[in-house]
């Protein structure tokens, strides 16, 4: 009869298939390297079935949006990225991984407004004191009319 896994080694074997699907393996070459690389699981092919589903799960929650499986791996993928970038002092690197998590979560505050008239302004380019004398000139023409 077969050993029961522990629990703690079933999410150590989650992780590990989770990084491989995070690395860009297909479903067939996890099951490959599992075979190959970890004899050691001893495990039949509906079992690797199911370590594969739960990583693809355990990715999924990692994103928590509509396209949770791809937002969750390409997250995991930059943490993976900054972790390495900033263990060689990559500092440039970093700022650019954490401006692209950034941008893909969408915690950037918005950079256009669009007025009803459909016209489409950008204020990520212009000072504060250009912003503040267009405000200004606006409040003027509109206090005129």
């Amino acid at each position: 009869m077969a050993r029961r896994t522990d629990s703690w080694q079933m999410q150590a074997r989650v992780s590990e298939v989770a990084d491989l699907i995070v690395a860009g393996l297909t479903t067939g070459e996890i099951h490959r390297y599992i075979r190959e690389k970890r004899p050691e699981w001893n495990i039949q092919r509906s079992q690797r079935c199911n370590v594969i589903a739960k990583a693809r799960e355990a990715i999924g929650e990692a994103g928590n949006t509509e396209f949770i499986e791809e937002l969750g791996k390409a997250v995991k993928r930059l943490n993976v990225l900054y972790r390495r970038s900033f263990a060689i002092n990559d500092y440039k690197a970093c700022a650019a991984i954490v401006k692209q998590l950034t941008d893909l979560l969408g915690l950037a505050s918005p950079t256009k407004v669009e007025h009803s008239g459909g016209v489409e302004v950008t204020y990520a380019d212009r000072s504060d004191a250009d912003l503040i004398r267009e405000a200004e000139s606006i409040l003027r023409d509109a206090a005129h009319k």
